[in-house]
């Protein structure tokens, strides 16, 4: 019977740790190299991509809607092709709490980045009209 019990215990505070380090808040500093990382992935057609300012990090609570943490920072990056360049500037997304991504843990207690569902599958319709209208655009010489 006491065996049990201890066994219990140990199990519930083994549980208990297991659960708070699952749903603990990552901090800034520990989302830094994944925005980094995140940024640096984004498509750039045939160019590079080189991230110019990250800064002011934060992460926002924890919204059960989607997952995750909303990841906010300040950013600006910028893809080169040959000679000429396009500049994406987000350098007033952390103070407007723009959404970078959003952080979870996986099973294992690691930080990931991630777009929840709702908004992939936005993204992914605005480049399908984008990509028609560019498409029925019909130049006359």
């Amino acid at each position: 019977m006491r065996a049990a019990f201890i066994v219990g215990a140990v199990g519930l505070v083994g549980f208990g740790l297991w659960y708070h380090h699952r749903h603990a808040e990552p901090s800034a500093a520990q989302v830094e190299p994944l925005v980094r990382d995140y940024l640096e992935q984004e498509p750039c057609a045939q160019g590079t991509l080189i991230v110019r300012q990250l800064d002011s990090i934060s992460v926002g609570r924890y919204v059960d809607q989607f997952g995750g943490w909303p990841i906010y920072a300040n950013h600006v990056e910028e893809c080169r092709e040959g000679a000429s360049s396009f500049t994406n500037d987000s350098s007033h997304d952390a103070e407007r709490q723009v959404a970078v991504a959003f952080a979870r843990r996986s099973s294992t207690g690691r930080l990931e980045l991630f777009v929840p569902e709702l908004f992939a599958q936005g993204q992914r319709a605005m480049s399908d009209a984008f990509q028609k209208a560019f498409d029925s655009v019909q130049i006359k010489k």
